[in-house]
């Protein structure tokens, strides 16, 4: 019996030999780190709302160390007028578009700037996205020479089309 309590004496922090006011001051203080360690772990969390507008716009956060502010226990906050003021410009920001680089004036411009001329396009890159498929899984042919004179056809139109495309952008 002896022997039993002198091998479980160093086993467990709740040992025979420990008396009960240590223990109480060593679960005040264990549980007062758990608290710490909880406390540390909210505080390196991201709030869902500022996790969604870093998602919707990721260049108002890209210089966002000058609007932090630091408070004693370490946590981080964003000055609230600095963000506003960078989500104030950035929808009066101008938006890109690269037809202010086209020409003025001419035909090519004409036709590059053409709504109708944007949706053809959009519906001949989908058109080659899923004609991509078909040509993968059917088209056996190593080389385009080698392949059935449709898929010739096909990919010689996409390239034809697509080279248009391009010619009216930079014309």
């Amino acid at each position: 019996m002896a022997e039993d309590q002198e091998s479980n004496v160093g086993d467990s922090p709740r040992s025979v030999t420990t008396p009960p006011h240590k223990l109480a001051e060593r679960e005040a203080a264990e549980a007062e780190a758990r608290a710490e360690r909880n406390r540390i772990r909210q505080s390196r969390r991201p709030s869902l709302s500022g996790a969604l507008l870093h998602a919707m716009m990721p260049e108002t956060f890209e210089d966002e160390d000058d609007d932090k502010e630091r408070v004693g226990d370490g946590t981080v906050f964003l000055d609230a007028e600095a963000m506003k003021e960078k989500v104030r410009k950035n929808l009066l920001k101008e938006t890109y578009d690269v037809s202010k680089y086209y020409k003025t004036t001419g035909v090519w411009r004409t036709i590059a700037t053409s709504p109708l001329f944007e949706k053809i396009t959009l519906c001949v890159i989908a058109f080659n996205a899923v004609w991509i498929g078909v040509d993968t899984d059917w088209n056996d042919a190593d080389i385009l020479l080698d392949a059935s004179p449709a898929f010739q056809i096909a990919e010689h139109s996409f390239c034809l089309f697509f080279s248009f495309e391009w010619f009216s952008r930079f014309m």
